[in-house]
């Protein structure tokens, strides 16, 4: 009975497979005479025991108020120490301000110094685009060329892109002004020819409703016409022109730059000035800068004028002239200014 106790006071200490080798064994362990195991091992057993109970009361409590007081405390202590470290002494009023300028000075002169390069870059970049595109550039001729010349008419005096010409005949300010823009376009070309009743005392046909209008060939630098010199490569369309080629001799029309124009309206009558309605290719195909040198020496006119008869009294009217050469292109639906040009007039008194 005395061995069963101690053992069960053993299986209270987690030794319970021991006690089980005893309980099946103790008539061996009585019999043997080694009854002295158990007694050691329930010494060793409490020995251990009370070791760890006195290792647990060593153990501090580290979640106590007091020790969170302690801890608060020498918190405390360390911000004060650090703050008494890091203290400068008190600054004057006039030492603030000092600084304060300091800093605002070198801010603005930074600000200043980086808007300096700033803009150098920029104006250093400029400058080489600049100078790369103008060494690109072709000295003798224009750098974009139009696929072709074109021609443009006078007197221009509304808007351009209006290309309309309206004017009251009974108006003597309205005549003067279109002579007034006329004379100046004949005033660059010096001496001309008499263009029939287009002239400066006839008021150039606007105040008796025969209004005349000037072509002008725009010309194209390093474009040369080839000229048309047999009625069969003229479009089938121009059967007038055609006829006036056809009956011209052939060395008077082996230079020659041939216009024509047409109206919408089938009784107008345009009269041309020269009759041959045409220019001399030679003058326009001229390397020369200006129309001067040419001009002085051959009586050279870029231009022919028109004469529309029979205007009426607010009837618009819109003229559509053409130039003809083998290396013009010529669009009638798509494009009235392709080739030529297209305007319209107006008399509204």
């Amino acid at each position: 009975m005395e061995v069963h106790h101690h053992c069960t006071q053993s299986a209270k200490l987690n030794n319970q497979e021991l006690c089980h080798i005893y309980n099946e064994n103790k008539n061996m362990f009585e019999k043997s005479g080694k009854y002295v195991v158990i007694k050691q091992f329930r010494r060793e057993n409490y020995e251990n025991q009370q070791q760890i109970a006195s290792s647990s009361q060593r153990v501090p409590e580290l979640n106590g108020p007091d020790d969170v007081g302690r801890k608060q405390t020498k918190s405390k202590q360390i911000k004060k120490h650090s703050i008494a470290r890091n203290a400068s002494p008190p600054r004057s009023e006039a030492e603030i301000k000092r600084r304060l300028t300091k800093k605002k000075c070198v801010y603005w002169l930074t600000v200043t110094l980086y808007y300096i390069f700033f803009y150098i870059a920029i104006g250093l970049l400029f400058y080489l685009c600049l100078t790369m595109f103008l060494l690109k550039l072709p000295k003798k001729s224009p750098r974009v060329l139009k696929q072709q010349p074109s021609l443009i008419y006078y007197p221009h005096i509304e808007n351009y892109y209006n290309n309309r010409i309206t004017w009251r005949g009974g108006s003597l300010k309205d005549n003067k002004k279109l002579m007034e823009n006329i004379k100046n376009f004949l005033k660059k070309f010096g001496k001309h020819k008499d263009h029939g009743e287009c002239r400066e005392i006839d008021s150039y046909g606007y105040e008796n409703r025969m209004p005349c209008v000037f072509l002008k060939v725009n010309r194209i630098a390093g474009f040369k016409f080839i000229p048309i010199q047999q009625a069969k490569d003229i479009d089938w369309r121009e059967h007038k022109l055609k006829d006036i080629v056809a009956d011209l001799p052939l060395h008077m029309r082996s230079d020659r730059l041939w216009i024509s124009c047409k109206a919408n309206s089938t009784r107008l009558h345009i009269e041309y000035f020269p009759d041959s309605r045409s220019i001399s290719v030679a003058g326009l195909n001229s390397d020369t800068k200006t129309f001067d040198e040419y001009i002085n020496q051959s009586n050279f006119e870029p231009f022919i004028a028109i004469q529309l008869n029979d205007t009426r009294i607010g009837e618009p009217l819109n003229v559509n002239c053409k130039m003809f050469a083998k290396n013009i292109a010529i669009k009638y639906s798509d494009d009235h200014y392709y080739g030529g040009v297209s305007f319209d007039m107006l008399m509204i008194t």
